[in-house]
């Protein structure tokens, strides 16, 4: 377990490259989608996520847990382009999506 760091934690370039990690991870899951990867799987968004918790730290990969969360559901679970999941089938999905990133994230 790692010990909290303040110099660490408040890194600011973590933070952007959490933000471009998510905007990477949603560009590639588009392209992906539904030919290799089906829509409501979001691995791609794990792959963003471990990657950021080892380079920058906790702070940063949190970060990127809560924007790859909202950018899955905004983009890729029906009704499309809303936050919330109107889909009951989709709550266990989002759940164990982000109890697995924050996680990794630690």
């Amino acid at each position: 377990m790692r010990i909290f760091n303040k110099k660490t934690f408040l890194n600011w370039r973590g933070y952007l490259a959490a933000i471009g990690a998510v905007a990477l991870a949603t560009w590639l899951k588009y392209l992906a989608q539904p030919n290799i990867i089906p829509a409501d799987v979001p691995i791609l968004y794990l792959l963003a996520i471990v990657p950021t918790a080892i380079y920058f730290g906790l702070g940063p990969s949190i970060l990127v847990c809560i924007l790859s969360l909202l950018a899955f559901d905004f983009f890729f679970i029906p009704p499309l382009y809303t936050i919330g999941p109107r889909n009951v089938d989709a709550v266990p999905i989002l759940a164990i999506f982000f109890w697995l990133g924050c996680y990794s994230a630690f």
